[in-house]
């Protein structure tokens, strides 16, 4: 039994057409006016048309109740889902768009309205004389100004130059004298390695004379020795006058 705009059942067909398995159309023969069936159908109007005779007995196919088996290709189903992504992209670029010409038409809106605005307030001549003499006025203060401070910056550029001079020269006398004390430290230098070999040689003089002395001690003191002893064996005569 097939059936249109309506759920299949005997409780809810009122105003739709009801088709039975293997019958004919409506409208078409063996069918009268009101989806009445012709003659050698002996069903009962489920349109609000009179009976005809006892309800037919209702068959149903089972192989329409089986699921379809349908085998989808992977490439056509992942390009399916690139296409649905690709639709996805091209409405979120659509609605930014939309969104973008709404902005657009508010801002010409508030143009359009400022230019009405506009237009509709006075459009005299305006007297820009005032505003060029206080502008004017303006530029002459910020010039004084820049004139004063260019005097005071020379002023202070002098001083610089002058103290610079000044340090230029006490480093110059400075280096003048390192100079000098330089040439002086190696003179100083030069005296005292010459010293220092006059007293190396002072020195080893000392020690000669001192052994020289030691050794005309020693010979003086065994001169002295051998005098005593002498001394000790000779005996003298004493003579004297009674005069």
């Amino acid at each position: 039994m097939a059936c249109r705009s309506c759920v299949v059942g005997f409780s809810s067909l009122s105003s739709c057409e009801v088709t039975p398995a293997g019958g004919p159309r409506p409208g078409t023969s063996g069918w009268g006016i009101c989806g009445t069936p012709g003659p050698g159908f002996s069903s009962r109007s489920l349109t609000g048309c009179e009976a005809a005779g006892t309800i037919a007995k209702v068959t149903v196919n089972p192989s329409l109740l089986v699921p379809l088996d349908l085998k989808v290709d992977p490439a056509i189903q992942q390009q399916k889902n690139q296409e649905k992504e690709e639709m996805k992209v091209l409405n979120d670029k659509f609605a930014s768009l939309i969104g973008k010409v709404q902005a657009l038409e508010q801002r010409n809106q508030l143009l359009e309205t400022r230019w009405h605005f506009l237009q509709g307030q006075d459009s005299g001549t305006f007297d820009l004389g005032h505003l060029y003499e206080g502008y004017q006025a303006r530029l002459q203060e910020e010039l004084r100004k820049v004139n004063q401070e260019r005097g005071q910056l020379e002023a202070s550029l002098l001083q610089v130059l002058q103290k610079v001079e000044e340090f230029r020269i006490r480093y110059e006398e400075e280096i003048s004298k390192r100079t000098d004390m330089e040439f002086t430290f190696v003179q100083l230098k030069k005296d005292l390695d010459a010293e220092c070999l006059r007293r190396t040689e002072l020195e080893t003089k000392l020690k000669g004379l001192q052994s020289f002395v030691e050794l005309m001690k020693n010979i003086y003191e065994q001169e002295l020795k051998d005098l005593a002893a002498q001394v000790k064996d000779v005996s003298v005569t004493v003579g004297m006058d009674s005069r």
